[in-house]
């Protein structure tokens, strides 16, 4: 990035240009042995009826900025398919029954 900002600079003096990068958050790391990932793949185990396995995440999650100002842990479990809910798309989705077992999974996470 900063060799192409230079060869815009020299072709265009009059361009101010600058490149900054922010580092809002770092990446999180949570002991997959943790009691909290413990009781929500329980849960989510429960919720969804067969076993969730647990994962690393490649990309951003707002969680990582909660852990950052908490220092608490956190573990995510969300809803959607892989394949089918079109992330971050314009007809992003979700199935009726994945949002009724999230709902569940809610409840029994925080009221036991």
């Amino acid at each position: 990035m900063n060799a192409a900002i230079a060869r815009v600079h020299e072709k265009h003096p009059d361009i101010d240009l600058r490149m900054s990068c922010d580092n809002i958050y770092g990446p999180m790391l949570t002991d997959m042995n943790h009691e909290w990932v413990k009781e929500v793949k329980r849960v989510a185990c429960e919720v969804a009826g067969r076993d969730v396995a647990l994962a690393g995440a490649q990309g951003s999650l707002d969680v990582a900025y909660a852990v950052m100002v908490t220092g608490l842990p956190a573990c995510c479990f969300g809803l959607g398919r892989w394949t089918e809910s079109n992330a971050h798309a314009d007809d992003e989705n979700i199935l009726a029954e994945d949002l009724v077992m999230f709902t569940k999974f809610l409840a029994k996470l925080i009221c036991g």
